[in-house]
């Protein structure tokens, strides 16, 4: 039973999610003013891509930043972290309470992109120099690209976390709440370019307009077995 309802809590998000992926990139687009900041941020993912071909992934840095996210996640709900072991093999974090964002945390929050942005932001009150802002969007660039490249690694590896919250429904939280992250970080990082609420506007419709699909395709279908039915 907890299977069904995790599988249809999945169908009721996968429109949002699919409003959100279809809006994101032309939102990303219209950054056309900010070409010089985005070149940095590619810059630096490409370079992580070209580090991680030419030597081996970083799974000891991953599989840290994976259980530490579960355990922050876990303090952020009111829990309590019992133990916390990283190892060359694995890790594991024992914890007083989970949910299942507590459990799919670590593949939603890119945990070093945070900790990116908290250290810029304490550098710039304190220590600002004319080099900073750049290393900055290089780093949120290599980040960003780690936390895609060892997500979808981890995911691969058939994940107990996707399992115990239902991998369908664990795919399209994933999804989302990257997508809706990547929109966050955009308005913060270019705060008067991105138009956030000219993006939420248009997740909203395009939402409405799938819904709208669904309900006229459900009419059709409804339609065509109530005919089938009523035949001799």
């Amino acid at each position: 039973m907890r299977g069904l309802k995790s599988f249809f809590a999945g169908l009721i998000l996968l429109p949002f999610m699919l409003a959100t992926l279809y809006r994101l990139p032309g939102a990303l687009i219209n950054l056309e003013n900010q070409a010089s900041s985005l070149a940095l941020i590619v810059s630096g993912a490409l370079a992580y891509v070209l580090i991680e071909a030419l030597f081996e992934r970083p799974m000891r840095t991953y599989v840290f930043g994976h259980e530490l996210t579960h355990a922050l996640a876990a303090l952020a709900m009111g829990g309590k972290v019992h133990s916390f072991k990283v190892s060359e093999k694995g890790g594991r974090v024992t914890l007083s309470k989970s949910n299942f964002f507590v459990a799919l945390a670590p593949y939603c929050v890119p945990i070093y992109t945070v900790f990116t942005l908290l250290v810029y932001w304490i550098f710039r009150k304190f220590h600002p120099f004319p080099q900073l802002g750049t290393l900055f969007l290089v780093l949120t660039g290599s980040t960003l690209a780690f936390h895609a490249s060892l997500t979808l690694f981890a995911i691969r590896q058939e994940q107990p976390d996707l399992k115990k919250t239902g991998t369908f429904f664990s795919i399209v939280f994933i999804l989302l709440f990257n997508a809706w992250f990547l929109a966050a970080l955009t308005k913060i990082l270019f705060w008067h370019s991105f138009g956030a609420k000219a993006f939420m506007e248009g997740v909203l419709r395009s939402q409405a307009d799938i819904w709208l699909w669904i309900w006229a395709q459900g009419r059709n279908l409804l339609k065509f077995t109530l005919a089938r039915s009523q035949q001799p």
